[in-house]
């Protein structure tokens, strides 16, 4: 056994504080078959089979040799294959001084920008195909408890980033799955960035994103356990944005400084995807919504892949 296998039962088996999900909504057979647990106040994680050289280089132990997660609820995070790799851990306590969030180390198991949450349930349920909306798309979210109570209400298809900005590694895989994604992120400030981000880097592997305006406010937990499955796909048919439509909603485009900033970002994002079908649909997405000549678009977009493969010569 090793360590993070050694911890995740642990920390299952430890059912005193499961009633912070059940106050969120979370059911027992979701506990069960996302392996929930809880890291207690006080324990002494080295007392088992596991030696301790080993679960500090599994990121369970500080330097100092004292745990890295108590007093939290536990989410195991899982590779593509189904193994345990690291944890996220969600602070129930009272102190201010402790993060609320708090994610495992990088190791030789578990490298962040490359691992989703629930990238081992969802490639299944890709197979399976879609009965709800068409092109069997991926919904990608950011938290341990938008993934859950998404994919509780029936939409299986969802993974989530651990609360950390989405990687071309992490679209990569999403790109193995499905050509057709969707993020929803929180509908916050903090949240439309990072949908800005996410969506740069599906375009940067070849994807054509949407993003799903949520609410100021509202993140997909909130709406899951709201509304359930009719309330997520409701929200995805009628709140849909292309990109070029998520930046045009977010800037003042009665500002012509603003529209030019925005239109220059796009048109360096659109510049990096390496699909020609993809990014020509962006082009003439782009066009459409700012109002401003396809043409002019792809002579820019020209322009900046000569920087770039300039750039790559000199190197």
């Amino acid at each position: 056994m090793n360590a993070i296998d050694y911890a995740t039962d642990l920390y299952q088996q430890q059912t005193t504080n499961t009633d912070f999900f059940k106050r969120r909504g979370i059911t027992d057979a979701t506990i069960q078959e996302w392996r929930l647990g809880y890291a207690p106040k006080k324990y002494d994680i080295t007392n088992g089979p596991v030696p301790e050289c080993e679960l500090k280089a599994a990121g369970l132990l500080t330097d100092q040799g004292r745990p890295r997660f108590f007093n939290r609820t536990m989410f195991p995070i899982f590779d593509d294959q189904g193994k345990p790799i690291s944890f996220g851990g969600r602070y129930v306590g009272t102190r201010d001084d402790v993060p609320k969030y708090l994610n495992g180390p990088e190791t030789d198991l578990y490298h962040k920008n490359h691992v989703l949450y629930g990238m081992d349930k969802a490639p299944e349920q890709f197979k399976l195909g879609d009965k709800y909306l068409p092109g069997n798309p991926a919904l990608l979210v950011e938290g341990y408890m938008d993934v859950l109570s998404v994919s509780q209400v029936g939409f299986k298809k969802v993974m989530g980033s651990c609360g950390t900005a989405v990687t071309k590694a992490q679209m990569e895989f999403v790109k193995k799955l499905t050509t057709e994604t969707y993020f929803m992120y929180d509908g916050d400030i903090a949240g439309r960035r990072a949908s800005t981000r996410g969506a740069q880097s599906a375009i940067e592997v070849g994807l054509f994103p949407h993003i799903i305006a949520l609410e100021n406010g509202v993140d997909p937990d909130d709406l899951a356990q709201q509304q359930g499955l009719g309330g997520i796909l409701e929200k995805i048919e009628r709140s849909r944005r292309s990109f070029a439509e998520h930046l045009w909603h977010s800037i003042d485009h009665r500002d012509i400084q603003k529209r030019i900033q925005a239109l220059n970002y796009a048109v360096k994002v659109i510049a990096r995807c390496p699909d020609p079908l993809i990014r020509l649909m962006l082009v003439d997405d782009l066009g459409y919504t700012f109002d401003f000549p396809r043409p002019k678009i792809l002579t820019f977009i020209e322009h900046y892949y000569e920087q770039a493969n300039a750039r790559t010569n000199k190197v």
